[in-house]
């Protein structure tokens, strides 16, 4: 990394510090999931889709999609997120009628990361994961479920020069994703 990238990190470091202050949300409803709200984050956009009802029993998918709409590509690192392809820890706060629930999954703990363990986000393009919300929360009594996401991007990369990152270096990006709306209905 010569002088001149660094110019450009301190630059994009500070047009990320004032994105930050101005984030936006945009609600509206899209077809069967119009549970579905996008956060205009820092640099990323977070985008969290649930069903707006579902029968008692039935899968609740939650997906995750992250949009890119910066002139350079964006590696991350995938701890946390749905991208992992397993809940690794409660990363969102599930409430059924007002009361929080107990999340069931596993905790996992990190070691250093390694190249592969991050995603890229191409300019102008997204990435988008799904995981089974009703294997880490009984969703098992009908009701309404708020899920407050609190997705932590544990390393977010601009240049792909500098993967992997060590943990001293790596820079934690909290995604503002909006919240999500559930209705479990009893079976018939």
């Amino acid at each position: 990394m010569g002088t001149d990238d660094a110019g450009q990190r301190v630059a994009r470091w500070s047009i990320r510090i004032l994105a930050g202050a101005a984030g936006i949300v945009v609600a509206g409803a899209c077809g069967p999931r119009a549970a579905e709200r996008v956060v205009l984050n820092d640099l990323i956009r977070c985008e969290l889709r649930i069903p707006e009802r579902v029968t008692v029993g039935d899968p609740v998918p939650l997906s995750l999609r992250l949009s890119n709409p910066q002139s350079v590509p964006a590696d991350f690192l995938i701890w946390g997120t749905p991208f992992e392809e397993m809940w690794t820890g409660p990363v969102v706060v599930v409430e059924r009628d007002g009361v929080p629930l107990e999340y069931l999954g596993p905790i996992v703990k990190r070691g250093t990361p390694t190249a592969v363990e991050y995603r890229r986000i191409p300019v102008g393009g997204h990435v988008e994961a799904e995981l089974p919300l009703h294997e880490v929360f009984d969703l098992a009594t009908p009701g309404r479920y708020r899920l407050t996401p609190r997705f932590v991007l544990a390393d977010v990369v601009w240049d792909a020069d500098d993967l992997p990152r060590s943990l001293a270096e790596m820079r934690e990006e909290p995604l503002r994703c909006a919240e999500g709306l559930l209705e479990v209905v009893p079976r018939r």
